[in-house]
């Protein structure tokens, strides 16, 4: 679920999204938030109170559009995330792209490190999707796999 840092200064947000996971009983290590670098910027104590509330009951914080913000490096020491997502813009023709390599490399290597899961987003051809594995990278996402489905194709999809 995509959330912007305005619904962390929400006074109970962390506590409504726990709420809502119970009543619909769904364990909260199936659900995952995700904000982006400039979402989280001008992150208030309250923010960051409520991730890591969230974070330590269970839900998956993830830091989407890593690497275009201007404090990368800080939010990662900061923020209680779980996963760092890989912004299009280093992944998109990642095959035809020495630069990107090296910058994108070098992202998921020092993000495992730290002890997160790493997902590439915008990947849309094999020989990406084929360097992104052969680095390691934890999980794959993009056109290269499945357009955005209704969710009856995707579960179709994933074979649920």
């Amino acid at each position: 679920m995509n959330i912007s840092g305005n619904n962390l200064d929400e006074a109970g947000f962390a506590k409504r999204i726990l709420s809502a996971l119970k009543a619909a009983d769904i364990d909260t290590r199936w659900f995952e938030l995700e904000l982006t670098e400039s979402a989280i910027v001008s992150h208030s104590k309250q923010a960051m109170k409520q991730l890591k509330t969230l974070a330590e009951a269970g839900v998956s914080i993830a830091i989407d559009d890593f690497g275009t913000g201007y404090n990368t490096l800080t939010y990662l020491q900061e923020v209680p995330a779980h996963v760092v997502k890989i912004d299009t813009a280093f992944v998109f023709n990642l095959d035809q792209k020495p630069r990107n390599q090296a910058i994108v490399n070098a992202m998921v290597s020092m993000a495992q490190q730290l002890g997160y899961r790493v997902v590439a987003e915008g990947v849309e051809n094999k020989e990406s999707c084929e360097y992104l594995r052969r680095i390691g990278c934890n999980e794959i996402q993009g056109f290269w796999y499945s357009k955005p489905s209704p969710a009856d194709e995707c579960c179709a999809l994933a074979q649920i």
